[in-house]
């Protein structure tokens, strides 16, 4: 499996590049290693709503992939949120913030 950017088309494609015959252990992995560089870059203070409408998005298209995947019309959330918890983590702010205000005053 390839490794793609972090814009929503790169996602979808990368998720559905995961072929039926991928493991989901595999597929989360690498979309746990894209989504925390992404955090990584991206958290900083006064960004996290911005950030949990990315994890949300993310978790629905890989719900969606995981949905076109299977041979059932439809996976409830209540069966796919203990997945979706363990390989997409939740947005937290991890640059301090007096650093971040001393390079970018308001």
């Amino acid at each position: 499996m390839q490794l793609y950017g972090t814009t929503a088309f790169d996602f979808s494609r990368g998720l559905s590049m995961a072929g039926p015959t991928d493991r989901v252990s595999r597929v989360g992995l690498w979309l746990r290693k894209v989504v925390v560089g992404y955090y990584q870059y991206h958290a900083v203070p006064g960004n996290s709503s911005q950030l949990n409408i990315f994890m949300h998005r993310i978790r629905w298209l890989w719900r969606a992939v995981m949905i076109r995947r299977s041979q059932r019309a439809r996976i409830s959330w209540e069966r796919i949120n203990p997945l979706l918890n363990r390989w997409v983590p939740y947005p937290y702010v991890l640059h301090p913030d007096r650093r971040f205000a001393t390079k970018h005053p308001r």
